[in-house]
């Protein structure tokens, strides 16, 4: 009998790989990392393998983009300084 993956875990996960694709201004990475950490801890045991790995999978991408669009946001705030 096979578990049933978290649905807020595989949610999150690709929410967070949509957002290096479409993203306003962090909100959609955000959305992922907060998904993603609310299914994280909802898992329980050893045994829901698979939704761990889409939380922590969406976990790593959601800031991997969220620290690349604040980086871009100063980017474009230095650049309007001049």
């Amino acid at each position: 009998m096979e578990k049933k993956i978290n649905s807020l875990c595989l949610a999150g996960m690709i929410i967070a790989l949509v957002s290096f694709f479409i993203d306003f201004v962090g909100l959609v990475s955000a959305t992922g990392l907060v998904l993603s950490i609310v299914g994280l801890t909802q898992v329980k045991g050893k045994d829901d393998s698979k939704s761990r790995t889409f939380a922590i999978v969406g976990i790593i991408c959601a800031g991997i983009e969220l620290v690349l669009k604040i980086i871009q946001l100063f980017g474009l705030f230095a650049i309007s300084l001049y």
